[in-house]
């Protein structure tokens, strides 16, 4: 059977470790007999958005340090004899850097491992000077968790999976590190939801809890990321709720009830009152390297005066001058702190004729 393992583990604490430093990504061919012909890893998948590989000085993707793509050699280890034969960045941004590298062999033979470096950057550091106080341009691998790896083998075969933290001995997530296994079995992933909030919010509460909806009777893993978002000048074409650096990581592990979901109660933290709060959430199933999608909240108890405030709706409904014709109008829902669209549907618009007696369809 046909399997490699794929981990990125820098040197260094949680917001010093970087993908610049030397063997921080490391692949296995595991495979009884197949050789591997080429490696793709793209960062565009990753929890935290606008991780870009940064290989030109010339047009940086993050602060003003840079590094291509090196093959890193320990005398000491076995000898590197995978056969690299050429690397490719692929997915260009506009703004400099790439999403994606290629690496091709001619015989990356069953147990042998490459180890490599390349700097990678949150594109929000663009034009900065490095930062050694926040590390904010160091990226680990927890900030790539959810980035996706595609090998293929000698025989045609093409496993892709995405990267997920690695357990600890006593079975919290490793703070820097994650991995992925690519194996011929067949993978799927479960979903997530926040009950009672939208999937990308500004919450007050630091209680809140997610739904993992999946196959009844499956153990999953629930992984929360708090990250936080450090910037000079206001940062680089910043989007809402984006982060540049996690801080603290915590996993969940339940079991899908019979209902075909299971409700994990998490309680969200600000590590750094100023920057932190930004948690990104995603889930798996035990022994699959497929992953949700993304779920962000951020915790932030100042952001509104009265949270308990309920969802408004104004209508709009301009005069009825064609019978003959459809009538358009709009309602226009509104709260103080968010809400999740697939909670509204035609069920909250009732029109009725002017008699009263009789109810009219609605579309949307």
């Amino acid at each position: 059977m046909n399997e490699a393992l794929f981990i990125i583990n820098p040197d260094g604490d949680l917001i010093s470790s970087s993908t610049f430093a030397p063997n921080s990504f490391k692949i296995t061919n595991n495979s009884s007999d197949q050789s591997i012909t080429s490696i793709t890893l793209d960062l565009s998948t990753a929890i935290f958005p606008d991780i870009a590989y940064d290989p030109d000085p010339s047009n940086p993707a993050g602060d003003s340090v840079t590094k291509g793509f090196e093959i890193d050699v320990d005398p000491s280890s076995n000898p590197q004899t995978s056969g690299v034969t050429s690397h490719t960045f692929l997915k260009p941004l506009a703004d400099g850097g790439f999403e994606s590298l290629k690496i091709d062999f001619i015989d990356f033979k069953p147990n042998q491992t490459l180890e490599f470096s390349v700097d990678t950057d949150p594109t929000s550091t663009k034009g900065a000077e490095q930062d050694t106080s926040k590390h904010f341009g160091s990226i680990s691998g927890l900030e790539l968790v959810g980035a996706t790896a595609t090998v293929e083998f000698a025989d045609g075969e093409i496993i892709t999976g995405q990267f997920y933290s690695v357990p600890n001995g006593d079975g919290t997530p490793n703070i820097k590190a994650s991995q992925v296994l690519l194996t011929s079995e067949t993978s799927t992933a479960p979903t997530i939801e926040v009950v009672g909030s939208a999937d990308k919010a500004t919450v007050v509460e630091a209680n809140q809890t997610i739904r993992v909806s999946g196959t009844a009777g499956t153990e999953v893993s629930l992984l929360i990321v708090e990250g936080a978002l450090y910037v000079e000048n206001g940062g680089f074409d910043i989007d809402p709720f984006e982060a540049n650096t996690a801080l603290a990581v915590d996993e969940k592990i339940a079991t899908i009830g019979a209902q075909g979901f299971v409700d994990i109660p998490v309680v969200l933290q600000r590590t750094d009152e100023a920057n932190g709060g930004l948690h990104h959430i995603v889930a798996k199933y035990q022994n699959s390297n497929s992953l949700s999608s993304t779920v962000v909240l951020e915790l932030d108890p100042t952001s509104v005066t009265n949270p308990g405030d309920i969802p408004t709706a104004v209508l709009n409904a301009p005069a009825l001058n064609d019978l003959a014709q459809p009538y358009i109008f709009t309602v226009t829902y509104t709260d103080n702190v968010a809400m999740k669209a697939s909670t509204i549907n035609f069920n909250d618009v009732l029109v009725y004729t002017p008699d009263g007696t009789t109810l009219l369809p609605v579309s949307f």
